[in-house]
């Protein structure tokens, strides 16, 4: 397995002609550079939590460029042209650029504006390039089904949404950067949700997606980063009181008798925390499965229902064949659920200062000039707190103490 310390910046993947030294982990910058969907605060508070739990104690900054339009600074046109003030100037180690479904325009092809959507991105892969920031692409996602405007339907919009998708991978492919195809994923996911009869794949509007389409945004683009799973997993042999398997995680004190399993968990990283009404993508997005498992399979049960608790929290009733094949964890109840709403409130708030870092000083055009040094000392305090609480959001995670799991047979009424 790769250091996990190191996972958000391995950028020489397939999509990377040749590669680079990774910048330090520790303290490094993410930017996030789009339109509206970015300027939701989702898929990024997703990726904040995903590190802030899966790595604990790395600390890493998140800053999120994403802007609703004014007809063209969420396009990739005016994402150039406010690259040097919402990126160069936070010096990242690293930027994700996504742009497109603002680009197309809700209307039917148009050859000026894919190749201004293109030229553009380009131009903005290479400037980040020549001042050495890695950069990772993400194509423009889905529009609902319900989609109407202009003529076009949800169908008509989507397939000229792919045909910008296509042009950013091979963009991607011919800069020699990493690019998460959500385009794909999101109509896979939706795909398995129209199967499973499930409404988490609601889109209910153009440029607001689900929290549910955020998820898959965010694994999508935690796989193009090169970052993998599980969160943690163990396996345990109940008839021998043996640990058998564990991924980034340790087992101690294990006892079991005929109706109880008693043990001591010491997790090395936790699953993201999502909203709740995201939690459920797992189940039909595997590549949420893969990177977010926290798993336990425990063998040699005696027949019938075992209830599980960690530290002294209810989690869940499953059966002996449920735990000898093994039960992601990751969207249950539990502790970890505890954990996760603590890091997902630091990383609101983190975005939330920042927006208004954004708005009320770094973009305050209207003073007057002679004022602009004091703006800049504020502006610069202002980003320090933030970067002090990003250690703080980091640190969370790194001070839990092992927990002491619990598995007891239920009798039978």
């Amino acid at each position: 397995m790769k250091n996990l310390a190191l996972l958000p910046f391995l950028l020489f993947l397939a999509a990377t002609t040749s590669p680079a030294a990774p910048p330090a982990a520790t303290n490094a910058c993410v930017v996030f550079l789009g339109d509206g969907i970015t300027q939701q605060r989702i898929y990024t508070r997703y990726v904040m939590n995903f590190f802030a739990l899966h790595e604990p104690g790395v600390t890493r900054s998140f800053r999120n460029a994403g802007l609703v339009g004014d007809g063209e600074c969420d396009r990739a046109p005016g994402g150039f042209k406010r690259l040097q003030r919402d990126v160069l100037d936070l010096a990242p180690a690293l930027a994700v650029v996504a742009f497109g479904m603002e680009d197309a325009g809700y209307r039917a092809f148009d050859q000026a504006r894919y190749d201004d959507y293109l030229r553009n991105l380009s131009a903005i892969t290479t400037e980040l390039k020549g001042h050495q920031i890695k950069a990772v692409l993400m194509t423009p996602g889905c529009v609902a089904d319900s989609f109407q405007r202009n003529g076009l339907d949800g169908a008509g919009y989507n397939a000229l949404l792919r045909r910008y998708a296509d042009g950013a991978m091979e963009l991607a492919r011919r800069e020699g950067v990493p690019v998460a195809d959500v385009h794909a994923l999101i109509e896979s996911f939706t795909e398995r949700c129209r199967a499973a009869h499930t409404n988490l794949a609601l889109i209910p509007d153009p440029t607001k997606p689900s929290p549910a389409i955020h998820a898959v945004m965010a694994f999508g683009l935690l796989k193009a980063l090169g970052c993998e799973g599980p969160a943690s997993d163990a396996v345990l042999d109940a008839a021998g009181a043996r640990v058998l398997d564990t991924r980034r995680c340790a087992i101690s004190a294990l006892s079991a008798s005929s109706n109880v399993v008693h043990f001591v968990r010491a997790d090395r990283g936790f699953p993201v925390y999502l909203d709740p009404e995201a939690r459920g993508v797992a189940v039909l997005l595997p590549e949420a499965a893969a990177l977010n498992r926290y798993g336990l399979t425990v063998k040699g049960l005696a027949e019938g229902n075992w209830a599980l608790t960690v530290a002294g929290q209810k989690v869940g009733v499953f059966t002996a064949a449920q735990w000898k094949d093994g039960i992601d964890l990751a969207a249950s109840p539990g502790p970890w659920q505890v954990l996760g709403e603590r890091v997902n409130a630091m990383s609101v708030a983190a975005e939330e200062l920042y927006n208004h870092i954004w708005w009320d000083v770094k973009t305050m055009w209207w003073l007057p000039p002679e004022v602009d040094a004091e703006r800049r000392r504020l502006l610069a305090s202002t980003l320090r707190i933030l970067t002090e609480r990003d250690a703080e959001r980091a640190r969370i995670a790194a001070s839990v103490q092992p927990w002491t799991w619990v598995l007891t047979k239920q009798v039978q009424p």
